[in-house]
This record gives structure tokens, sequence and C-alpha cells, in this order.
């Protein structure tokens, strides 16, 4: 799951190169002033992070049930193995997490990160007008219900998607490590 992670993270940030490379010339200090509004306005930095700390959780819960399934029908190692070896992916799971969480938290810049995504994301989508509208909207009671809502909602997303997606991709997983496992013990010298 974690790869599943990184793949919505790399696709995200591939097409917001993109979107950087189309849009950076089109963004008037007027339209940058906007999008920082709104980007405050829909509280942007909360949000992002609310998004990130659910998927990292997300992932390291799925990476943690995907490897126990892996291993849990395992023929060919001891249950002594099985153990150390669902102990080692932990620790390093454990491990992977703690460095990402400290990329976030120590070495991350978000007004950075709005100025390289987010003002040529928007730039490119929405007119000024448009923004300004966006705007007004995170300032009522519905916008700033969505905003309060929105890591509940991500949550419950996050929930439901596990509920129908992960036991069907565990499953298929499990498949490819046994086909896999069993290559490798094909090109393994016997002792």
């Amino acid at each position: 799951m974690r790869k599943l992670g990184s793949v919505f993270l790399a696709v995200f940030v591939t097409i917001a190169g993109a979107s950087l490379v189309c849009a950076q010339d089109a963004a008037s200090p007027e339209k940058v002033k906007l999008i920082k509004e709104l980007v405050e306005v829909s509280g942007g930095q909360r949000q992002f992070n609310d998004i990130v700390t659910g998927m990292m959780n997300f992932q390291e819960e799925q990476s943690a049930e995907l490897m126990t399934d892996i291993f849990k029908d395992d023929k060919v190692l001891t249950p002594a193995q099985r153990e150390e070896a669902l102990k080692l992916l932990k620790e390093t799971n454990d491990r992977i997490g703690v460095k990402a969480r400290e990329f976030f938290t120590k070495t991350f810049d978000f007004g950075k990160f709005v100025d390289e995504v987010f003002v040529p994301l928007y730039s490119k989508h929405f007119t000024d007008n448009e923004l300004r509208d966006l705007i007004a909207f995170y300032r009522t009671p519905t916008g700033q219900k969505m905003i309060s809502e929105s890591k509940e909602f991500m949550n419950d997303t996050l929930a439901l998607v596990s509920k129908s997606l992960v036991p069907a991709f565990s499953a298929y997983m499990k498949q490819v490590a046994d086909e896999e496992f069993k290559n490798m013990r094909r090109k393994m010298p016997e002792n």
C-alpha cells in the first residue's frame, strides 16, 4: 500500500510539474495573490497536513495488513522465520514512516509548495473571477463546514476504500508474492 500512496503522490507531483511548465508565466501578481488567499482561506496548509497524515497512516496500516496476509499461509518459512520476517518488515515499515514524517515536519516548505504547485494549477484551471468566487465560498458557513469536515470526510473515504479495495488487492498481492516466492525458490541453490 505504501507503493500505492507513493504512486498517487508521484502522479500528483508529475501533474503539478507539468502544470508548472504550462502555467508558470500565466500567473499575474494579482492572480498569485488570489491563489494564496484561496489557499489560506480554505485552510490549505492544514488540509494538506491532514491529507499527508491520513495517507501515511492509511499506508502504514495497509502495509502491515498486506505483509501479514502475504506471509500467513507461507509453507516454506518456519513459524519462527515467518514471525521474524514480519517483525523485520514492521521495523522497516516503522523506520520508513518516521523518515517520511520527518520530511514533512522538518524539510518540507509549504510556501514553496504553494508557489510551485498550487499557483500553476489554480492559474491554469481558474480565472481571477472564479478564484474570487471560491474565496467568497470558503468564507460562507457552507465553505467553512467543508473545511471543518474535510479531515473526517477523507478518513471516511479511506476507510471505505480500505473495506472495498484492500481485501481484493491483498488477495491479488498474496497470489503475486506466492508466485515470486516460488520463482525465488527455484533459482536458489539447494543445500
